[in-house]
């Protein structure tokens, strides 16, 4: 039987000797010891564990559960490993799904900073129609009040999404129900909304159809925002378009990323119809 020192297991297996000890001390790899000076060895048995713990490791079995299989691997492994097994796979796809939200959700913002940045170098802020894509959204009603960073950083809003265990991605949306009352200072209700990354009720989720819309980005401070409505407005009119009552207004970059108001990125998008004339 080969005899082997803390040091030597070191080398041989690329492992430190703290890992060595601590690994001794919950009782994943015992040393042996000699009975004359009490000396510790490792013998062949030992350095075979070692590629196991390390692949155990790959796999993000904690040392817990690693201590567990290995135990139980001179009794019953058909149960006891097979269910070691299916847990921590269970544990994985659960991590899996919380990654890819967190990804999402990076990359959605990450999206909206290249979007603005596109925005702000060619001075993007022509009126067009474009489709949007219908989607569902959860939203809440709310009161309002001309503050849109209140509205748009909305603590009752993120207190609505814990409370339902849900996770939001993309840009706030605030849904108006008339563009000329936003124009004005009329408007006194908004509806703010934003996409899910995870399903949520379907009485708490509000489905904005597919539809053409007239769209348009305001660049800067939101107290001028309703010059790009009235630029809107003027481009429908010479171009035979009839514009819905309703509005909405997506925060491309806003108080979220940035303290600087002439950063902002909005674009406004009113629901638009061509009018035929004979």
């Amino acid at each position: 039987m080969n005899k082997y020192s803390i040091s030597d297991v070191s080398k041989l297996c690329n492992i430190s000797t703290k890992a060595l000890r601590y690994y001794d001390k919950i009782g994943l790899i015992k040393p042996k010891r000699f009975n004359s000076n009490n000396y510790r060895y490792y013998t062949d048995d030992s350095l075979f564990l070692i590629p196991i713990i390390k692949y155990y490791k790959q796999m993000g079995f904690t040392l817990d559960e690693m201590n567990q299989l290995i135990s139980c691997s001179d009794c019953n492994i058909d149960n006891i490993m097979q269910e070691v097994f299916k847990r921590k796979m269970s544990d994985l796809f659960e991590e899996q799904k919380g990654l890819e939200i967190r990804y999402n959700s990076v990359n959605d913002w990450y999206n909206l900073i290249l979007e603005a940045k596109s925005v702000q170098e060619n001075q993007n802020t022509d009126v067009s129609i474009q489709f949007f894509s219908g989607d569902d959204y959860l939203y809440l009603k709310q009161s309002f009040d001309e503050n849109i960073r209140a509205s748009v950083i909305n603590i009752e809003f993120t207190d609505y999404v814990e409370k339902m265990k849900a996770n939001i991605v993309g840009p706030v949306i605030l849904q108006f129900k008339s563009y000329q009352a936003r124009v004005t200072g009329g408007a006194k209700e908004t509806c703010i909304l934003q996409k899910t990354a995870t399903p949520c009720p379907s009485e708490k989720t509000i489905f904005i159809g597919a539809q053409p819309m007239a769209r348009c980005y305001h660049i800067g401070s939101h107290s001028t925002i309703k010059n790009t409505y009235e630029k809107i407005a003027t481009w429908a009119k010479l171009n035979n378009y009839s514009l819905a009552d309703e509005c909405y207004e997506r925060y491309v970059i806003d108080y979220w990323t940035t303290k600087d108001s002439d950063k902002y990125v909005t674009e406004i998008m009113i629901p638009a119809k061509r009018v035929v004339t004979h």
